[in-house]
């Protein structure tokens, strides 16, 4: 009688019943489709487990670099352009509060150049803002990885390929072998 270490549907009979097999003799497998999976699934999680390990060793690429910095470039020229415009507002504002004082213009144009003013002091704050992030950005990308992530990303393969090597162990377990010759 024979007592498989699995249990499921037997997928294949190598051998005839009643025939003569040998000790350890291969004479049945039983379906691991659900083992299959999770082993692709394990094999899917080592290769990205690598890429992983491979980016915190390598570091990032130069060209993510000089994108986050021509991002901090671009952004410093809008503030300029900002920074200019507040200037010409607040001088015209400057101007616009001396004529409405000699009655030469009504009031709604101050009001508008005040409006000016405010929308161009948010667009200046959320530029810096902005300049601000894609820094703390940069600087993530030049200070590197720190050796505890490389560690880690290290311990998620090593325990990944564990579960690979679990998972081939089990697929033994529905080979149906013979013990005995017989």
């Amino acid at each position: 009688q024979l007592t498989p270490k699995a249990n499921g549907k037997l997928l294949s009979l190598l051998v005839e019943e009643g025939s003569s097999v040998n000790a350890g003799q291969l004479i049945g497998t039983i379906e691991h489709s659900e083992l299959d999976t999770q082993l692709e699934q394990s094999e899917a999680k080592v290769r990205i487990a690598k890429a992983s390990l491979r980016m915190s060793v390598n570091g990032p690429l130069n060209s993510q670099v000089k994108q986050s910095q021509a991002l901090i470039n671009q952004q410093k020229a809008i503030l300029k352009q900002f920074e200019a415009s507040k200037t010409n507002i607040q001088r015209d504002l400057s101007n616009y509060q001396a004529l409405l004082t000699k009655g030469i213009i009504p009031r709604q144009q101050v009001n508008n150049a005040q409006t000016q003013l405010e929308i161009i002091n948010q667009q200046i704050k959320a530029t810096n803002q902005q300049i601000e992030s894609a820094q703390q950005a940069l600087k993530l990308l030049t200070d590197g990885i720190k050796p505890e992530q490389i560690e880690m990303n290290k311990g998620q393969l090593d325990t990944t390929l564990g579960e690979i090597k679990f998972y081939k162990a089990q697929l033994a377990n529905y080979n149906v072998i013979s013990p005995m010759k017989g």
